[in-house]
């Protein structure tokens, strides 16, 4: 990651290098020393809207940011196991079949966020061509407590919730397959095992929920939870998006069983947490850790 999430300043990582994934010198440092069995490259730039307003960074990030890093794989940690964390908006929005994107489903965008994940992903899959042990997941809609992406439902709602102010819903009938995080954690552990044991039977995996629901509904979900009336405002997207998008995760679930994690299990541990940010930061950091982060 960059230096820009304020969650690095209240939470100890451990051994923690803060590096841009544009720095190809570093990178290079970054991988040499650390000799990796196994990586999980989860860095992005994940936010659509982003993608829209700066779309030279997201692809600089995503498109030329993997292409450092798997380079200085490929000269010093080539027998590493290569974990390529994607998205299910890597697939053509004209053409999701009625049971949901399976992994052959055909590839296609109509966003700059989601055409630089393809790039990323053309780029993964070149260097497995040239021998490296890589594996790309493509999950959709996570949510989880300690989000702050602006522009993300989940964290939208829960500032409004906390602000007392409208949330303005741009596809509030529109449906996802949300999922908790601890779910897509759960699925990059068993992937990165089974990879680093054997070969795996794809190169790559859909992750998700048999059942989708739509943004309103999750946001109510969200309020319910939080035991607050939830304020909204209905208004068109500025941004192409698809109404509707179910993943097929039959592959994944027959090889190393269903994701364990309910989305209101998810819901309320994930209220539960922005709940103790907000009222316990001081506990952990001496500051109001919740309204810090969102300044």
């Amino acid at each position: 990651d960059i230096n820009s999430s304020r969650l690095y300043r209240y939470f100890d990582f451990g051994d923690t290098n803060i590096v841009n994934i544009q720095n190809s010198d570093k990178i290079n440092w970054r991988v040499q020393d650390a000799k990796p069995d196994v990586i999980f490259h989860l860095a992005a730039q994940p936010i659509v809207a982003k993608g829209e307003s700066n779309t030279l960074d997201t692809f600089l990030t995503n498109v030329t940011g993997t292409a450092m890093l798997l380079q200085a794989v490929e000269q010093f940690a080539p027998e590493a196991v290569f974990i390529n964390m994607s998205t299910d908006k890597v697939y053509a929005p004209w053409s999701m079949p009625l049971s949901g994107y399976t992994e052959e489903s055909p590839l296609g965008s109509d966003s700059p966020y989601a055409c630089s994940k393809i790039c990323a992903e053309d780029v993964v899959d070149m260097y497995k061509q040239r021998g490296l042990n890589t594996v790309t997941i493509r999950a959709g809609n996570v949510f989880g407590g300690g989000d702050f992406g602006y522009g993300r439902l989940v964290p939208d709602v829960i500032n409004s919730l906390n602000t007392y102010s409208v949330i303005r819903f741009r596809n509030a009938e529109g449906s996802r397959p949300y999922q908790y995080v601890l779910n897509v954690v759960y699925a990059l552990l068993t992937i990165a095992e089974a990879r680093y044991k054997r070969e795996l039977l794809k190169p790559w995996y859909n992750v998700g929920v048999d059942k989708c629901i739509s943004n309103f509904a999750l946001a109510q979900k969200l309020a319910d939870a939080y035991d607050i009336e939830l304020l909204c405002q209905h208004e068109d997207s500025p941004y192409r998006e698809t109404h509707s998008l179910a993943l097929d995760c039959t592959a994944y679930n027959k090889e190393f069983g269903k994701l364990p994690f309910s989305l209101d299990y998810g819901i309320e541990e994930t209220v539960q947490v922005y709940k103790d940010m907000k009222n316990h930061g001081k506990r952990y950091t001496g500051k109001d850790l919740f309204m810090e982060v969102w300044k």
